[in-house]
Order: structure tokens, then C-alpha cells, then sequence
């Protein structure tokens, strides 16, 4: 105590000219009409610039619940989309009618396919047998044989699956056929990757008599019970004729970049049992 009053007594003059400047201020800005406006534009970007701060810290911290909100939005617009693709092909399905009078009614509407969401955990794409690990499993509704895509396009197919975490066999993988089709004309063929860049994968037995060119939309052909016909494969970067052979070496530029996945969704075909059964009747 002793101390504090010796310190206040050796600079009291010191705190009487800081009092006296700081009314001297205060009374400027309060009767001077420029100096008050200045002091209001100062005040208020610095108070400005805290609140844009403070907002951005709490906009982080909501950062991962907006994420999946949109991600659920996203799944419930690619279902709507599977449905479309459907319905252009006549006695394919009936699973959703277009005659609804709202959006609501539609998405209650009876969906051939849904789409669950999961988040990309390990991921590999530098070998020749690349897998990818999901957080989602049994628990979640996931299966195995289900397909998996992302904005961009196919991912893989799951092949195993646990409790709570799935693993998919990614596209990236030597073992992966794809069957596929050049969107433009409808001609099929087997998609597969050969190791090489994992940008690019081969098309192989499309004939030399179908318009093949650079740019064409590759997608799937919707004949096996894994992924619906047209989602987003890539395009034809490259093609040539295979000597001895009447068929194209078509190289396409995958639209999925595999180095970049993180979100995907899961497709589960809700008819592929009875597909498999009536197809197995054959």
C-alpha cells in the first residue's frame, strides 16, 4: 500500500495532465461536429472490424453442421435426379410420379433409389489395388455391393462392412470393371483402370463403326444392379484403333478426382433384389 501511494504521489502530475487531456478530448468531440463525426467513423470500424471477428470465429465453429446440412441436400437432389434418369425409360420403374403438385409430395414419394451420406476416411490411390474406408456401416443401413459416388461422379463399389465403417473398392483399382456407355449413342463397353494416371481409365469393346470423339460423355449403362444408368463417369480424352482387333482403345478422363474425395454417398438400389431374383429366372 505504502508503495502504491509513493508511486501516486511521485506521478500525480503526470495523471492530472492525462485526466485534464482526456476531458479536453471529450468535450472536443462532444461540441465539434467534424471531430464527432471522425470519432464515430474511427469507433465504428474498430467495433466493426471486432464483430467481423467475432462473427467469423463462430461461423468456424458452425462450419461442420453446415457441411453436413448441405451434404443431406445434396443426397435428397441426386435421389430426385436417379428418379428423373428412371422415368425417361418407360416400364423401368413407376417408383415416382411427376404429377405431384409439390416438391414435398415428390421426395415422399416411393424412391427405387436412395442415397446415404459418409465421410471418406482413408483413401489411397497410389497403387495398383486402391481401397477406400467410409465411417458409415451395418448400423447405417450400408451393404455390401452398394455403389458409391460423389459430385463428380463414381467412386467405387462397397465390398466389406463392419458396425459403424465400410470399405469400397475405388475405381482406382485393377480389379474394377465399370460397364459404361458413350452417352451420345448408347454403344456399351467395359470401363477399367490400368494403373497409370489416376485421372484417366480404358473403355474397351466399343467397334470401329460407332462415332467415337474426343469429348463424348462417358457414363454408366445402367445394366448391372450396383449404379443407375447415367451418372457421370468422364469424358473421351483419346482413341485409336487397336491393330488386329474391331474394336477402339478409348482412353477417358475420369470426371472424380480421386485425391480430392471426401464426402460421398451410397447407393441403395431398393428393387435389386427382385431385379436379381427375376434375372436369375432367365
Amino acid at each position: 500500500m505504502k508503495n502504491l501511494l509513493k508511486f501516486l504521489v511521485k506521478y500525480h502530475f503526470g495523471f492530472m495532465f492525462l485526466f485534464l487531456e482526456l476531458i479536453a478530448l471529450l468535450m472536443m468531440v462532444r461540441f465539434n461536429n467534424y471531430h464527432q463525426v471522425s470519432f464515430l467513423n474511427s469507433s465504428n470500424f474498430v467495433s466493426g472490424t471486432l464483430f467481423s471477428m467475432v462473427d467469423g470465429v463462430k461461423e468456424y465453429g458452425y462450419l461442420s453442421k453446415e457441411n453436413v446440412r448441405l451434404v443431406n441436400e445434396n443426397s435428397r437432389l441426386k435421389e430426385l435426379v436417379l428418379q428423373y434418369e428412371m422415368t425417361k425409360y418407360p416400364g423401368v420403374t413407376d417408383s415416382i410420379s411427376f404429377e405431384c403438385d409439390t416438391l414435398s409430395e415428390v421426395m415422399d414419394s416411393k424412391l427405387a433409389y436412395t442415397l446415404s451420406n459418409a465421410k471418406v476416411i482413408n483413401n489411397s490411390v497410389s497403387t495398383h489395388f486402391n481401397y477406400l474406408t467410409l465411417d458409415k456401416g451395418s448400423e447405417d443401413g450400408i451393404r455390401v455391393d452398394q455403389g458409391v459416388i460423389n459430385d463428380q461422379g463414381i467412386v467405387g463399389v462397397v465390398i466389406s462392412v463392419s458396425m459403424h465403417y465400410a470399405v469400397a473398392i475405388s475405381l482406382l483399382n485393377k480389379h474394377f470393371k465399370l460397364s459404361s456407355k458413350i452417352q451420345k449413342n448408347d454403344y456399351y463397353g467395359s470401363l477399367s483402370w490400368k494403373g497409370d494416371s489416376y485421372r484417366h481409365a480404358q473403355l474397351d469393346e466399343i467397334p470401329f463403326h460407332v462415332n467415337v470423339q474426343i469429348g463424348d460423355t462417358i457414363v454408366t449403362s445402367g445394366y448391372s444392379s450396383i449404379f443407375p444408368e447415367s451418372i457421370p463417369v468422364g469424358v473421351v480424352s483419346s482413341f485409336e484403333k487397336k491393330g488386329g482387333s474391331n474394336f477402339y482403345n478409348i482412353e477417358v478422363k475420369l470426371l472424380t478426382d480421386f485425391k480430392s474425395v471426401n464426402f460421398v454417398n451410397i447407393i441403395n438400389y431398393t428393387s435389386k433384389e427382385e431385379r436379381i431374383i427375376l434375372e436369375e429366372q432367365e
